[in-house]
């Protein structure tokens, strides 16, 4: 009995004759419950029966025994011996639960053990392999991935600098050769070649884009034959190759353009079973004081001053510098005509013209003029180098085509504005066409919408043809002028006697008016041929069904004379000064009589 001394209660494990027991020493209390324990009294319990059967299944043992405490002996690989020592329990002689495992069952948990250890360690070789592979693919793909943007790379970058119809560099690819041509020829001067292929566009629609991509392309293989072997060679333009050489001096340079130049003024290209001849135009730059950049810039500049000088196919930038000014001063005045074309700053401008025909000198034509709205109030500009510009760099049609808009929106408002003010309604009113804008394919549908979308009367339009439409295709403008003259708009002939045009083109073509030049019309005094040529012209517009008009009238003698020779129609800064076309208020000079201006001009001119 554990502190036997002490009488305090106590359970306990205990061994009797080697059968252990559950014993329990309880306090013992006076009767009447008052005062100190007086003693104990054991309760003992033998463990065993269903006791044991019940330990034995909860610790799931197949046998244990209860036993002083002592070691236990276990071989590695024989029977496990483990012993349980419940303290809370345990008297003077402590107990302890002795539990013998078979060597098999520590066998079996080995072999478990072994078998997780190696099922873990194939799970981790398979995570290791599978995140190798997994990393290995990776490694590939990102290979793989580099390779394809270096491919595609090297592919932008040959298709940034090749030119896909020729296999030529392109411009990038051409500034690139250059600085290599520099490095690779240290010390010797490079000069830097433009070549245009002159009325490509004809080619192009003559013969169809097909032959025109022919044309390319035995063009540039052509030059890849006749440069020296490296040449940095390439297309540039539609039509436009530039090549670098290098030589031994500038005159050498000078000398072997020269020769190349002179050979590309009569090459016959062979396209398919076709031959077609070509002529080129050149323009050249010295590389020593420029970067490749700008000499392309200024190698245009002066190819274009070569077109526009109508000489020598060839011009090195700078040689001329006269020529290249004007030709400067040229882009700049077309520069401003777009501009003031794009910001409406294009106005109309009219000039009326009397009737010979008629005692009070009634106006009965009215030439549209365009003029620039300077920012000044009140302030008009035109010149004859805005005209020079336009048609040098090709947007006369475009010009054109805007005029055209304004005057027929101009012309329906002020009809429609001022209904009752008498003589408006019967005036023709002209308007200017160049050749390009007359013969082009979707004229006369642009003057069917506009007619439709002004609702203009086209018996009282008219369009003013120079003799460069007349010589330029007469069987496709006849055909153009009888489809506009079935609209109902007329024709008149500007500035007839000026040019080489033949008699003949009177006889062919409908026309309504033809305007003598003034150059004539100044000359008429006396009996010289102007005259006589202007009598004639009279007589055959009788004949042929056309009114004269005599441009440049400026002083009242001339009235008489002109109607002597039978002019119906008299225009010029006598019979009214250009002035501004306001649909609002519109000008004195579109209803007022030349007979009355000039009773008011009487006496000045006394």
């Amino acid at each position: 009995v554990p502190q036997p001394g002490k009488l305090i209660p106590r359970s306990f494990l205990a061994l009797f004759e080697g059968r252990p027991y559950l014993m329990s020493a309880q306090l013992v209390y006076p009767t009447d419950g008052k005062g100190s324990p007086n003693g104990r009294v054991m309760f003992v319990r033998p463990l065993q029966g269903l006791d044991m059967e019940i330990a034995r299944r909860s610790l799931e043992l197949n046998s244990f025994r209860f036993e002083p405490v002592h070691a236990l002996s276990s071989r590695p690989l024989g029977p496990l011996g483990f012993a349980i020592r419940p303290s809370r329990w345990a008297g003077t002689a402590p107990l302890q639960i002795s539990v013998t495992r078979p060597a098999w069952e520590r066998l079996g948990a080995l072999i478990g053990l072994g078998l997780l250890l190696a099922f873990n360690a194939l799970l981790l070789l398979w995570l290791l392999l599978s995140s190798y592979s997994q990393s290995r693919q990776r490694r590939l793909q990102n290979i793989r991935q580099r390779q394809e943007r270096r491919r595609l790379g090297r592919a932008l970058e040959r298709r940034d600098s090749v030119d896909p119809l020729t296999g030529l560099l392109n411009s990038q690819g051409l500034v690139a050769a250059i600085a290599g041509q520099a490095t690779d020829h240290l010390g010797q001067p490079q000069l830097l070649l433009l070549l245009d292929i002159r009325r490509f566009a004809l080619i192009n629609s003559g013969l169809g884009r097909d032959a025109g991509d022919g044309i390319l392309q035995a063009f540039s293989q052509w030059l890849q034959q006749e440069l020296p072997e490296g040449t940095p060679l390439a297309r540039v333009g539609v039509d436009v190759f530039a090549c670098a050489l290098v030589g031994t001096s500038t005159a050498a340079l000078r000398q072997q353009v020269d020769g190349l130049v002179d050979l590309l003024q009569h090459l016959d290209l062979s396209v398919g079973s076709r031959s077609v001849r070509i002529t080129v135009s050149a323009g050249a730059r010295l590389l020593s004081d420029t970067t490749p950049e700008v000499a392309l810039h200024e190698c245009a500049l002066a190819c274009d001053l070569a077109k526009f000088s109508g000489g020598r196919p060839y011009q090195l930038y700078g040689e001329s510098q006269e020529a290249m000014q004007r030709y400067i001063a040229i882009q700049r005045h077309h520069q401003d005509l777009i501009r003031s074309m794009d910001d409406g700053q294009i106005v109309l401008f009219g000039q009326t013209a009397w009737s010979l025909t008629d005692p009070r000198l009634s106006p009965v034509y009215v030439e549209v003029l365009a003029r620039i709205e300077d920012p000044l109030p009140h302030t008009y500009r035109w010149s004859e180098e805005l005209v020079e510009a336009a048609t040098v760099c090709g947007s006369m049609p475009l010009l054109d085509r805007h005029v055209l808009g304004l005057s027929f929106a101009t012309i329906s408002r002020m009809l429609q504005q001022h209904p009752g003010r008498a003589g408006l309604a019967q005036l023709v009113y002209a308007i200017n066409l160049t050749p390009e804008t007359l013969l082009a394919d979707d004229f006369v549908p642009l003057v069917e919408t506009l007619l439709q979308r002004h609702h203009l009367d086209a018996r009282r339009l008219c369009f003013e043809i120079t003799e460069q439409a007349a010589v330029r295709n007469s069987e496709l403008l006849r055909s153009v002028m009888h489809r506009i003259r079935g609209l109902g708009i007329r024709f008149a002939l500007d500035d007839f006697g000026t040019g080489m045009t033949s008699l003949s083109y009177l006889h062919e073509l409908p026309l309504d008016y033809v305007k003598i030049d003034k150059t004539f019309v100044w000359r008429l005094k006396g009996e010289g041929a102007d005259r006589i040529t202007v009598e004639f012209i009279v007589k055959l517009g009788r004949d042929l069904g056309f009114e004269v008009i005599a441009e440049g009238v400026e002083h009242v003698a001339l009235l008489d004379d002109l109607r002597d020779l039978g002019v119906g129609i008299a225009q010029g800064y006598l019979t009214a000064m250009p002035f501004l076309l306001d649909p609002q208020a519109p000008h004195d000079c579109l209803t007022r009589s030349g007979r009355e201006l000039l009773e008011t001009l009487e006496p000045q001119l006394h």
